[in-house]
């Protein structure tokens, strides 16, 4: 499980160096002390995707398209230099290298345990400050939500994107 209390912390910490007029980054940005901010975010951002996949006990799957014919992984290493852990064929019939990669290796989970930490962080400061950011016009959870959604639904892949192709092809 994702140790929330820790790396809010270590981001505690980094938001709390003081600039020279005394001021630390919850009250201002100052861009001086924020790539120290950014830092912390990325090291808890590291650590936090290797503790979601021990929480969820599975590897990030990488399908890289294979260029040369290829019939086993090792003969893929061979010309590669690369290790991979699995050969299959797509629908089409060109060849797919799988690599497992960890959680902190793959772009998508370390992005999104960079989000979660953050999120973290918004409500304890939202809970903390009684800004009402889950509520009124900021709304925090709705915007998360609603940008999440959008993401999904603006790719031309997305079960939704395809559902509405489907929609208007036989319209």
């Amino acid at each position: 499980m994702i140790d929330f209390e820790r790396h809010f912390k270590q981001l505690q910490d980094a938001l709390g160096v003081k600039n020279a007029l005394g001021k630390t980054c919850v009250d201002v940005i100052d861009d001086g002390l924020w790539w120290n901010v950014m830092y912390q975010l990325n090291q808890a951002s590291i650590e936090a995707a290797d503790e979601l996949q021990g929480e969820t006990g599975r590897p990030y799957p990488k399908d890289l398209g294979v260029i040369v014919p290829v019939k086993t992984v090792e003969e893929l290493k061979m010309l590669t230099g690369e290790s991979y852990d699995m050969l299959f064929q797509d629908p089409l019939g060109k060849p797919i290298a799988r690599k497992n990669q960890k959680y902190s290796e793959a772009p998508p989970t370390r992005l999104l345990s960079m989000a979660l930490n953050l999120c973290y962080w918004l409500g304890y400061h939202d809970a903390d400050k009684g800004h009402e950011l889950h509520k009124g016009g900021i709304d925090a959870w709705d915007r998360i939500d609603k940008a999440y959604k959008s993401g999904f639904a603006a790719n031309p892949k997305s079960s939704s994107n395809q559902a509405n192709a489907k929609t208007e092809v036989t319209s």
